[in-house]
């Protein structure tokens, strides 16, 4: 049932972008200061009516460790000063949710696959594919003006680079290798990277607020039941947050430290072809059975391709196509649950992450 990537946010069925304005593991958390209203968020560029939209009820498998098919893309010459991002049909926006203005970033549709702004909203992070095909990380102000990339493909190294999330600071980036389930930490700046040990398979990391830990979505078993895990970046206290019945997947931690946010598999048919997906919310010291995590969604929320929370400030977005909608749009809810409302409206998928899918 789970799927990790394709290019296409058409054919791919959804996209999510897995933005925490974290916050977590052991100790008195620690809030971000002047965490911003605004987010990054992706849409498709165009929509064929030779493609089928990214509606509900698509056959997913729950295993991301497949391989993933690498295309060599032209050169999109105009994104950045020796930048080699790969061609596609995405862009990139960011969002003031205050306002509702929003902003397209790059001149030139990409292959973007996710991105995160930093705390202060000055700075982006993204994952493209380059012309290698792979996925690599960027980082770039938040303008999309002056790129830098912090990865690349070596012979030593053959791997996606994605779901890259900054620290509090801005000075340190957190991101995977995707069906590796490796999890590195890089200087903003770029240098080299830092193998963090989860001691289990971790993918979607998000560092807390104090830069001590991260959480991510892992997988301690040969099975497919994925849980949100906390670790410390030195590798130590790995904690398992949530317990999962289905799975529970693309963690994002509140600004003020004291809940976690996340994808819960509500439900699969009999043939294991379909699932639905609510957002649920925990207490950062863990889910537990005398405290279960709360569901946000439900209903036409409850999206049954996939649905993924992302924390700014007090509410909780997510991305959902309820009802009879045709495409995927944002929404916010209050996060005691209250109060949907829409933020997006387009004839064109959007979504946070496009890194979980394969076509």
């Amino acid at each position: 049932m789970r799927k990790t990537l394709r290019s296409s946010l058409l054919a791919a069925s959804a996209l999510l972008i897995s933005f925490g304005l974290s916050s977590c593991g052991s100790g008195n958390p620690t809030p971000f200061a002047g965490s911003t209203t605004s987010f990054a968020y992706l849409q498709e560029s165009s929509v064929s009516a030779t493609k089928v939209p990214a509606v509900a009820g698509r056959a997913h498998e729950l295993n991301p460790r497949r391989a993933r098919v690498h295309e060599a893309r032209p050169r999109i010459s105009n994104m950045g000063t020796g930048i080699n991002l790969g061609a596609g049909n995405i862009d990139l926006y960011v969002m003031d949710s205050a306002t509702g203005a929003t902003t397209k970033l790059n001149p030139t549709s990409a292959a973007f696959m996710s991105a995160k702004l930093s705390v202060d909203g000055t700075k982006l992070v993204f994952s493209a594919e380059d012309t290698s095909g792979y996925l690599q990380v960027f980082v770039a102000d938040a303008k999309l003006q002056t790129i830098t990339q912090l990865t690349g493909l070596t012979p030593a190294d053959e791997s996606d680079h994605a779901n890259a999330a900054f620290s509090a600071d801005g000075k340190t980036v957190v991101f995977d290798t995707m069906n590796g389930g490796q999890i590195y930490t890089i200087p903003a700046t770029g240098g080299t990277p830092t193998l963090i040990a989860t001691q289990v398979f971790g993918v979607f990391p998000i560092f807390t607020p104090n830069g001590k830990s991260i959480v991510f979505e892992g997988d301690s078993t040969s099975s497919d039941t994925y849980a949100i895990f906390s670790v410390n970046l030195d590798g130590s206290a790995l904690t398992q947050l949530t317990l999962p019945t289905l799975g529970d997947f693309l963690p994002s931690v509140s600004p003020d430290g004291s809940s976690v946010a996340f994808e819960r598999i509500t439900e699969i048919t009999e043939n294991i072809t379909y699932y639905v997906a609510d957002i649920a919310v925990i207490s950062i010291n863990g889910e537990s059975t005398t405290n279960p995590a709360k569901l946000l969604t439900s209903g036409d929320y409850s999206a049954g391709w996939s649905n993924q929370a992302l924390y700014l400030g007090t509410e909780v977005l997510f991305v959902c196509q309820p009802g009879t909608a045709t495409v995927s749009s944002i929404y916010e809810v209050n996060a005691d649950g209250s109060k949907v409302a829409q933020l997006t409206t387009t004839t064109a998928a959007t979504a946070f992450n496009a890194t979980r899918w394969e076509e």
